[in-house]
């Protein structure tokens, strides 16, 4: 080693000199295995962050998907039940209507009876008047055609309506018995 190698400190032997060096030597070693050592650590621990990461990552991607399957699944479930819910209102609706329908035709059957029952009392009615005014007539008719002088007069000379009439009183005959019926053979004798 020359005087400028060792800035100014006294020179010292070559043996000594490799002492020195090669305790440096170990020292850069153990210094060198100890770097090699931290950066083996620092890789293992960039490998485990890098790991971690990536497994927070995964856990996200996966969380994600949960969400998005949940959501999914909630939006169909929520359809389903909207179509349920349609479904069924949709029923309530067609019922409704259908009680609607029966009463409206409960409602016109019974108009349609109370008609046919005010039209039945008014064909009863007319009846009642038209038999009234046929027994008068036929009162009347009787009393005035009862008579054969009118008979006569009113259809005398209509030939299909014109009867003879028989004689007042048949002519009396001569009876040849006591009785009016013949005698049985038992009481001839």
């Amino acid at each position: 080693m020359t005087d400028e190698q060792s800035a100014g400190t006294p020179c010292v032997a070559d043996n000594d000199l490799r002492q020195i060096v090669a305790g440096h030597g170990r020292r850069l070693d153990g210094l060198e295995d100890d770097v090699d050592t931290l950066k083996s650590g620092q890789r293992s621990m960039m490998d485990r962050l890098i790991s971690i990461e990536a497994q927070g990552q995964e856990r996200e991607r996966n969380r994600a998907q949960e969400s998005a399957q949940n959501r999914a699944a909630i939006a169909t479930l929520s359809q389903q039940l909207a179509a349920q819910n349609g479904a069924q209102q949709e029923r309530n609706r067609i019922e409704q209507q259908k009680l609607l329908q029966a009463q409206t035709d409960a409602a016109r059957a019974q108009e349609s009876e109370a008609d046919a029952n005010a039209a039945a009392a008014k064909i009863k009615y007319w009846i009642a008047i038209a038999g009234f005014l046929v027994g008068v007539i036929t009162a009347v008719g009787g009393m005035l055609l009862s008579s054969q002088t009118w008979d006569d007069y009113a259809f005398g000379n209509v030939q299909f309506l014109h009867r003879k009439h028989p004689p007042t009183q048949p002519l009396p005959q001569p009876q040849t018995t006591q009785f009016i019926l013949p005698p049985r053979e038992m009481e001839v004798a």
